[in-house]
């Protein structure tokens, strides 16, 4: 399990590290057309749109898996133990419903994109990639939740067995 769990971190990482190098290039190629050669790339904009919102998406997952997304916890955190582990185990729970709908709508609006064969305007994609972004990166939250989930539980046992233990 560690061992799938860790490859599809560094796969995340790996694909990260692509887009952004891609989007590094890209840039760079658009901003020395534009001031050095006095004409841009019609396609380099709408490239690092897409580029951005996957990396945006994917990174997201990871900010999950390192719970480095933002969070108020000052309420939370005056809550006796029992309700404070309660609370977190909701949040997660919220977090993963709404991943999951957020997955769901997202696959909705691809199936769209993919039957009416929209393609965008400078690069002529077809409009269901970008998209896709949002679909693989909320998926992707999701799991990850539901990680933090299993190991809140698995934690919040070993604490227990530990009490009981020491009694």
């Amino acid at each position: 399990m560690d061992l799938r769990k860790g490859l599809v971190a560094k796969l995340e990482e790996k694909i990260i590290g692509i887009l952004m190098a891609i989007a590094l290039v890209v840039g760079f190629m658009q901003v020395a057309a534009r001031f050095v050669f006095k004409s841009s790339l019609p396609w380099s904009e709408e490239l690092l749109r897409f580029v951005f919102e996957w990396v945006t998406f994917l990174a997201a997952s990871i900010a999950v898996r390192e719970k480095a997304h933002v969070s108020v916890s000052v309420v939370v955190e005056k809550l006796p133990k029992p309700i404070r582990r309660g609370v977190g185990v909701m949040g997660i729970l919220l977090s993963i419903g709404f991943c999951l709908a957020i997955t769901y709508y997202g696959l909705q609006l691809v199936k769209v994109q993919f039957e009416t064969n929209q393609i965008s305007t400078a690069m002529e994609l077809p409009m269901w990639i970008p998209y896709l972004g949002l679909v693989v990166g909320s998926l992707m939250m999701a799991i990850r939740f539901i990680q933090n989930l299993f190991s809140v539980i698995i934690r919040n046992r070993q604490n227990s067995a530990m009490e009981i233990k020491n009694c």
